[in-house]
């Protein structure tokens, strides 16, 4: 860590991490586990000139997935249970997935929080039971 600007969860820090990647970031989104977003794109596989493509499914499919868990009752989830996308957001966009179907419930799962961390970007369904599920919903 560099410097800390700030005194409370909005506190601004400016960090450095271990890849040399400089970049600044909120004491509560730090503390929520969130990093470097360089890292992050080098660890998914995910190009330069997308990055901006992806950033947005990635916000499309986030509020498609507020309103599915709305309109479900989705309860609220904590440190122990964690709102999955059975077919990844990552995965999503690479094979040019609508991002609704994306964020329907028929993609969503409340799972354990070390089982979706230890999953990451990997898919717990295919493709096609994705698209069986959504359409069997419709």
């Amino acid at each position: 860590m560099v410097n800390i600007n700030g005194d409370n969860k909005n506190a601004i820090l400016e960090v450095i991490c271990p890849n040399s990647h400089k970049f600044n970031i909120k004491w509560s989104s730090f503390k929520r586990g969130h990093r470097c977003k360089e890292c992050y794109y080098d660890s998914i596989k995910i190009d330069d000139n997308v990055k901006n493509d992806f950033e947005l499914y990635k916000r499309i499919v986030w509020k498609y997935t507020r309103k599915s868990c709305r309109l479900n009752k989705i309860g609220k989830r904590n440190n122990d249970i964690h709102l999955d996308h059975k077919f990844s957001i990552i995965e999503g966009f690479i094979n040019n997935i609508p991002p609704f179907i994306i964020g329907d419930i028929a993609n969503l799962e409340l799972i354990d929080a070390k089982e979706n961390l230890k999953k990451g970007g990997n898919c717990s369904i295919t493709k096609e039971q994705l698209y069986n599920e959504y359409f069997k919903n419709e």
